[in-house]
């Protein structure tokens, strides 16, 4: 069963140190990540998200970014990160 975290609104530099914790206490787990709720992504909680996947991957563990909202998208967009790749999973909402 998969780890689920819901991410904050704004993910801008205040909240990347909980992101972190939050993603490293369930460093060994599959995990889904909800974006619905996201109206700001910035640098340093992208870079968290980039390295987590990075190495969920490596170890060939489930690292999945679900219901990534508008903002969400466009801030990857402006940020100059593909989600099409193989960067990060991104799961459009059913």
């Amino acid at each position: 069963m998969a780890t689920e975290i819901i991410l904050e609104g704004r993910l801008d530099q205040n909240a990347a140190s909980k992101l972190y914790n939050d993603l490293s206490n369930a460093q060994t787990e599959p995990i889904k990540i909800d974006a619905s709720s996201v109206s700001l992504l910035g640098g340093q909680c992208l870079q968290v998200l980039l390295s987590a996947a990075n190495q969920w991957r490596a170890n060939n563990i489930e690292f999945v970014i679900q219901n990534p909202s508008t903002a969400f998208q466009e801030n990857m967009d402006t940020l100059g990160v593909c989600v099409s790749g193989d960067l990060l999973s991104v799961a459009e909402a059913n």
